[in-house]
């Protein structure tokens, strides 16, 4: 299965270079009226949607996981297929509605997104590796530790290399040249990945493994 998704991405992200070529694109602004202006300076309203949205997003999931039935339906086919079809649980359509929920989720943020950033067809791989490696850090199963598994990742990427910006004597001490690049942050990304895995293998609030006699 795993395999075959990756295929079938491979397949999806070619058409789209086909039918759209592929020179990096931006989308028109969902939200065009004038920014407030707050304390002398002009917000963007995108950005500001982006975060109400996200935050919107967030907790109807785990509202929809954690107090629905259709929630611990989903939960139950991706622990155990085979137990929760025997308990009469519909696990193929189960897994469809994953796909429908997943789809919906990333629809929404090329929507918001795709203003603030180029986006291209080849753009899938590098956001999948990034929620792979939040989604790991934070824990498999867990909500809120896939939002601190992307606070982590967010922390990398666009804090780590704007230190020398924010502070810039802490980066006047450090004798390496160029030590804050985005290169670095993903080397250090990576290896704090690594520590995660070998303390904590189900991720910082990944659920525990239960097992019976």
């Amino acid at each position: 299965v795993f395999i075959s998704t990756i295929a079938a991405g491979v397949i999806l992200e070619n058409l789209s270079t086909v039918f759209f070529g592929p020179e990096p694109k931006s989308a028109p602004a969902l939200l065009n009226f004038a920014a407030p202006t707050l304390a002398g300076t002009s917000t963007n309203v995108q950005s500001a949607m982006i975060v109400i949205v996200a935050l919107v997003l967030i907790v109807g999931q785990y509202l929809l996981f954690s107090r629905t039935r259709l929630g611990k339906r989903l939960r139950a086919v991706a622990l155990d297929p085979e137990i929760a079809s025997t308990c009469g649980v519909n696990a193929t359509g189960m897994i469809a509605a994953t796909f429908i929920i997943a789809a919906a989720l990333a629809g929404s943020a090329g929507l918001f997104l795709s203003h603030n950033f180029f986006v291209a067809p080849t753009d899938g791989a590098n956001y999948m590796i990034k929620a792979y490696i939040a989604a790991t850090i934070g824990g498999w199963g867990s909500i809120p530790g896939a939002l601190i598994g992307a606070f982590i990742v967010a922390v990398f990427e666009v804090l780590f290399p704007a230190i020398p910006v924010i502070a810039p004597q802490l980066a006047a001490m450090v004798p390496i040249p160029d030590v804050f690049s985005e290169s670095t942050s993903m080397i250090v990304l990576y290896l704090t990945l690594l520590v995660v895995l070998m303390f904590r293998p189900r991720g910082i609030l990944g659920e525990a493994a239960h097992e019976r006699a």
